[in-house]
């Protein structure tokens, strides 16, 4: 397997990511630049433990995986949904929606404000990487 990739994801599909956005819009702050499409399984720090769980993840490359929204959660940098369905090398499997203007993604790993959600939210997506060119 060779090293050229930068993470491994569960991807959601346009119709689930609008959904996402039209729930949650009125979390949105304004100016926050929105995400909304995957959720990360693991990142390729090229650490020994990251290249394992890129062997594991290889092997459902394009197989179905059904998310379930738990929580929501906001800092001064991001906007994330908490999820659960899928593995994930991540303390706090999430989404990021948005981010501030000053945010990155990688923020919404440092979010510690997480509030339930009460209602069903299954979302449907699919495994797959990002490589750099």
């Amino acid at each position: 397997m060779d090293n050229n990739w930068i993470y491994y994801g569960v991807f959601l599909p346009r119709e689930e990511r609008a959904f996402l956005i039209e729930r949650f819009k009125t979390h949105i702050p304004k100016g926050w630049r929105i995400y909304c499409d995957h959720m990360t399984v693991v990142f390729n720090d090229k650490s020994e433990n990251a290249q394992a769980w890129a062997a594991k993840c290889e092997k459902y490359i394009g197989q179905k995986a059904n998310l379930r929204v738990t929580h929501i959660g906001i800092s001064d940098k991001a906007l994330a949904l908490r999820v659960s369905g899928f593995m994930s090398n991540n303390d706090i499997p999430h989404i990021t929606i948005a981010t501030s203007p000053h945010g990155k993604p990688v923020d919404s790993n440092y979010i510690t404000n997480w509030v339930p959600v009460t209602e069903t939210l299954l979302l449907s997506a699919v495994l797959d990487k990002v490589c750099r060119r």
